[in-house]
Order: C-alpha cells, then sequence, then structure tokens
C-alpha cells in the first residue's frame, strides 16, 4: 500500500474545510455571531493563536498535529504486537477510560487472562 498521503491529489481531497458562515452575525443574529468587522479587529489575537498552535505543533496535547507523518515505528510495533496476540489468543480487548491506566483483556486459546483494575 503506497503512502497516501504524500500524494498531492489525495491530500487536495482530505483538506478539511471550515465553513464558519453559521458564526456570523448576518446569518445569526449580533447577539451570538461575529461581524467581518470585529473578525479584522481581532486579527492580532487570531494571529496569535495560529502562531501558538503552530509553535506547539507535535509536542504534549499538540502531538495528534503531526499525525500521520510519525507512526512508521508506532504501526511496525502494532503489527507486530497483533501478529503475537493472533497466534495465542482468540480474542483481545484493550479498555481505556481518562482517569485510569490502559487495561488488556485476553482470552488466550481455552482460558481467560488479563490485567484489570482493582475493585473500588
Amino acid at each position: 500500500m503506497g503512502v497516501r498521503y504524500n500524494n498531492r491529489k489525495w491530500k487536495e481531497s482530505m483538506r478539511l474545510r471550515l465553513d464558519y458562515n453559521n458564526m456570523m452575525a448576518e446569518f445569526v443574529g449580533n447577539k451570538e455571531g461575529f461581524t467581518r468587522k470585529e473578525i479584522r479587529a481581532n486579527m492580532n489575537v487570531i494571529d496569535t493563536a495560529y502562531n501558538l498552535a503552530q509553535l506547539k505543533r507535535g509536542r504534549a496535547m499538540m502531538g495528534w498535529t503531526e499525525l500521520p507523518y510519525n507512526q512508521d515505528e508506532v504501526v511496525a510495533d502494532i503489527i507486530t504486537t497483533a501478529r503475537e496476540v493472533r497466534k495465542n489468543c482468540d480474542y483481545f480487548v484493550v479498555l481505556r477510560t481518562y482517569e485510569t491506566n490502559t487495561y488488556t483483556v485476553s482470552r488466550p486459546h481455552g482460558g481467560i487472562s488479563g490485567a484489570l483494575p482493582p475493585s473500588p
């Protein structure tokens, strides 16, 4: 499989477009919407926010901004792990919540194993 994200035509077809019409005062009224004049008057704030996002790109909570460009090792590791799991298990489940660590439960051929959190 080729690397689609390097293909100019594919990248253009996947480009996100932001339609902000329903945020504009002319569509939703002055009470809730922005006017073009307000946007122009706040371009310094908008530019600062954009520049800050670019500065933090790929780091900490902004790590997602580098996807899929930095995933070769991660994908290779996932594929290797999946091959091993398939050899040994009928089922494999990964459970995750924001409050806890990741827990895995697998059903090896003929049994069940796993690492679950203790009951509260």
